[in-house]
């Protein structure tokens, strides 16, 4: 008999320890699935505010491009003015050259009439 009761006093003590060990247990899982919970809720949090950083900074670079692009385009044709410009200002350059010859014929043609000179034969070089 006293066996029975040992193992009848075993068979109580475990039920009495399995009650609040379980309730401990779901506590414990309740808490653990909560904080799951909880760190699911701020990681889509902080995935959503990225995903929004991230969309702005892409409108950002977008409208950099588009700005840079525009930049790009006005410096070529201030290089193509600015290469009209030379050519202009080569082509000034050469009528100036010209026309400085042309003054410098013309000066010496006047002198040689105020010195009582004649003209230099254009065809042959020689003074008529």
């Amino acid at each position: 008999k006293r066996v029975i009761d040992l193992n009848t006093l075993k068979m109580t003590n475990r039920k009495r320890i399995r009650g609040p060990a379980s309730k401990v247990q779901k506590g414990m899982q309740r808490a653990a699935d909560l904080r799951i919970h909880e760190l699911t809720l701020g990681y889509e949090e902080q995935k959503e505010e990225l995903q929004r950083e991230l969309e702005m900074r892409d409108r950002e670079m977008k409208q950099f491009n588009t700005k840079l692009e525009e930049v790009q385009n006005h410096l070529t044709e201030k290089q193509v003015q600015l290469s009209r410009y030379k050519d202009e200002v080569e082509g000034l350059q050469n009528q100036l050259a010209d026309l400085q010859k042309e003054f410098e014929e013309k000066c010496k043609d006047v002198m040689h009439i105020k010195t009582g000179g004649s003209y230099p034969d254009k065809k042959s070089g020689r003074r008529s």
